[in-house]
């Protein structure tokens, strides 16, 4: 396998790819809603990608920075690996996060239900706290910014790790943890559908026999980090093959056809909770094929070299901003109206256009800016870190 899958094209090509699913997702479920049932499960299937990819690059990661520094104690490892992640997400993170508050309260302080009462406030301070996912109110979809629960579910995941592939040494101990969470997996999911309306009702303190609100709560509680282990766990078990010299016994072309079949099902049922949520064979079973077909996938484009079109590996690198600027944008077009006095041709060039230039400055002066950042303590920190800058 590649000695840095980070830096691999075609893992840069599928990110970027993801990242313009969800943005052509969402463009689709605000700007043209008529066209958006052709393609309802994009946006998740795009998002559960995401999660089987970084689920695989930071385990690897890790295991590099042990390979390199073997000598190092657990404390440094877990250090430089804190100011990797931390120097990676959140300069651009909180960027975005102002200009998006600056621009969105004077538009959604004007009676938007989702935002009354005080909500946004109570949004903005669960932004600040990255921890937007964690009740209804701060996860309202319409709110500052929808689309940054998914990154709660990353962060969850990188406090995983090192536990996982740090603190834990033996192959076995690892593929143990990832067993335990697995049955985790079940056990939440199952217990979550067998709750009933009123169940759900009575936790959250909703109106009684409210059909609408305990589906939309049990929903949410079926998109908390639990429902999207089989993603990770994926990921990590690919990366844990990976490291222990193996690899899955099948060739590139092999994969890449048995993960497209597995994925399959994905795109009719979509993730596992907005298809049929109290539907318990697609709730539980669909995820496992989804991740079963990321893991393939992935192995996949590490296998098969192929020059990967400079577009694809361009978008791929500025993947992270045009994820945390595509939703504000939208919201930005529907609230002011812009939308509305525009054709679809002249509003799609608009988006994309505004999309591009906003992702490609973010990635530049804020991303490039916590890159050197990083190197720079690193250098301090922690000696020789610095050379091997995964």
């Amino acid at each position: 396998m590649n000695a840095n899958p980070r830096h691999t094209a075609s893992l840069d090509a599928l990110r970027g790819l993801l990242a313009v699913g969800v943005a052509a997702f969402h463009y689709l479920y605000f700007l043209l809603p008529h066209a958006w049932g052709n393609v309802t499960y994009l946006g998740y299937l795009c998002v559960s990608g995401f999660f089987a990819l970084s689920a695989y690059l930071i385990p690897a990661a890790l295991f590099r920075q042990q390979q390199v520094f073997p000598a190092w104690p657990v404390a440094t490892h877990l250090g430089r690996y804190a100011l990797h992640r931390l120097t990676r997400l959140l300069p651009a993170y909180y960027a975005s996060l102002a200009v998006v508050a600056l621009l969105l309260y004077p538009l959604l302080s004007r009676g938007d239900a989702a935002l009354a009462a005080g909500a946004f406030w109570l949004q903005l301070g669960q932004h600040l706290l990255l921890a937007q996912f964690f009740t209804p109110a701060g996860s309202a979809s319409f709110g500052l910014n929808g689309a940054y629960w998914t990154l709660t579910m990353e962060l969850i995941w990188y406090a995983l790790c090192p536990l996982l592939f740090l603190l834990l040494r033996s192959i076995r101990a690892r593929y143990a943890a990832l067993a335990a969470l697995l049955v985790l997996y079940f056990v939440y999911k199952l217990a979550v559908l067998g709750l009933s309306d009123a169940a759900i009702a009575h936790f959250f303190g909703l109106p009684a026999n409210d059909a609408v609100a305990a589906f939309n709560h049990r929903v949410f509680l079926l998109r908390q980090f639990p429902a999207h282990l089989p993603f990770f766990i994926a990921g990590a078990l690919l990366a844990l093959w990976h490291a222990s010299g193996r690899s899955v016994p099948l060739s590139g072309r092999q994969a890449l056809a048995a993960s497209l079949l597995l994925l399959g099902p994905g795109w009719q049922w979509g993730d596992s909770t907005m298809a049929a949520p109290l539907n318990a064979l697609v709730n539980v079973i669909n995820p496992l094929l989804q991740a079963a077909g990321f893991a393939l996938l992935l192995n996949a484009l590490l296998r098969i070299r192929t020059h990967q079109p400079r577009i694809l590996t361009f978008l791929g690198r500025i993947s992270y901003s045009l994820y945390l600027w595509h939703f504000p944008l939208l919201i930005i077009a529907q609230e002011s109206g812009v939308a509305s006095g525009m054709n679809g041709l002249a509003m799609l060039l608009l988006y994309g256009g505004e999309l591009l230039l906003l992702a490609t400055a973010s990635y530049y002066l804020v991303e490039e800016s916590g890159f050197r950042l990083r190197r720079r303590w690193e250098g301090k920190w922690f000696k020789g870190g610095a050379a091997e800058n995964s």
